[in-house]
């Protein structure tokens, strides 16, 4: 121990003395192994693990420590938190992997965690492909593990999803995802891939559940939800359903009113198909598409035997098609089929007076 004058600091030349590295280490060996005799070696590791100021200190004193207790693997857990907290992640991760294959579960646990935890922050530090790729996989397999034997914090649902959806293991994400929906029923994100995920593990009675709810929920979007549950419905037979969301939406587009005179067209609801084309024929202005919704609403009711209405809808509209010898010739051959001679020369007549003009 050497010393030095304080003759800077008072008048006095009282003597100080300076403590030297070696004999730094040497006093802290002294004290840790005072400490080990004296104190419960579980007091010892608290005090350690709530030393805040020096984590060099607490190293130095751990690492004492396990000269004494080679085997105590808790002591090497403290070690690995504390390394990783002074920064030195090669060492922590170095008592990791070996004690990842503890016997000790609560151990093992932590070790596993600490662990993943590391090598997914080595992972976005990496500054090359080959290196991210062999953390990548390297994290595949602590997942893995983790989520088979169920060692996550249940408490942190949202977290081991992201988790599972970053190492792509959608299984273990649709699993987490229905758990964090028991706590969020409303979040628009989690019920969309919620959706998607129970349509790809076919089930079907949670992509029925989700997609009802983003429909409920996600207004923005609701339009999208509302047709993509309806074909679904359809795609299921399940026509009872599909029919109460098309008839709801119906009304709201022109894209919602086709699929509403389609629905009742395939369900041979004629009457009700023909009806619908006749409302988007009397508003549409383009002359093809008031054509197409005119033929359709005309053969529906022939569809559905109603071969007198269908012939008088056709004479209300025939105007319209003087000029048009497709129509011209639709025409005719429906008022001669329904018995109506009369609306047949009435059309000639009109289709020559057009032609002389």
């Amino acid at each position: 121990m050497s010393y030095a004058n304080k003759n800077n600091f008072d008048e006095e030349n009282e003597e100080v003395f300076v403590v030297t590295i070696k004999e730094l280490i040497f006093i802290g060996i002294v004290f840790v192994v005072i400490l080990f005799v004296l104190y419960p070696k579980d007091i010892i590791k608290q005090q350690i693990v709530s030393e805040q100021s020096s984590y060099d200190l607490s190293m130095l004193y751990l690492k004492n420590l396990l000269k004494y207790s080679p085997k105590d693997e808790s002591l090497k857990l403290i070690l690995a938190e504390q390394s990783l907290r002074s920064g030195d992640i090669e060492e922590s991760l170095s008592l990791l992997d070996i004690l990842i294959y503890s016997q000790n579960p609560k151990i093992r646990s932590k070790a596993l965690l600490l662990s993943y935890e590391l090598r997914k922050s080595a992972y976005f530090k990496a500054d090359n492909e080959l290196k991210k790729r062999e953390l990548a996989r390297e994290l595949k397999k602590l997942f893995y593990y983790i989520y088979s034997q169920k060692i996550y914090d249940e408490k942190k649902f949202d977290y081991w999803y992201r988790e599972a959806v970053f190492n792509k293991h959608y299984k273990a994400a649709y699993y987490f995802l229905k758990k964090e929906l028991l706590i969020k029923p409303k979040d628009i994100s989690f019920l969309e891939m919620g959706y998607f995920l129970a349509t790809k593990f076919k089930d079907e009675e949670n992509a029925q559940k989700y997609i009802v709810s983003l429909i409920k929920y996600d207004i923005k979007h609701q339009d999208k939800w509302a047709t993509a549950y309806y074909y679904y419905l359809i795609n299921h037979k399940r026509y009872k359903e599909a029919k109460k969301i098309v008839e709801r939406f119906g009304h709201l587009s022109q894209a919602w009113t086709i699929r509403l005179a389609e629905f009742y067209a395939m369900r041979k609801f004629y009457k009700k198909a023909s009806k619908i084309y006749l409302q988007l024929f009397e508003k549409e202005k383009e002359y093809e598409k008031k054509k197409e919704y005119f033929f359709k609403a005309v053969s529906n009711l022939q569809a559905g035997g109603y071969y007198q209405k269908s012939a008088k809808i056709a004479r209300k509209y025939q105007h319209n098609y003087y000029n048009d010898i497709e129509v011209r010739q639709f025409l005719l051959k429906l008022y001669l089929q329904t018995n109506h001679l009369d609306y047949a020369v009435e059309l000639s007549k009109k289709i020559l007076k057009s032609i002389f003009k």
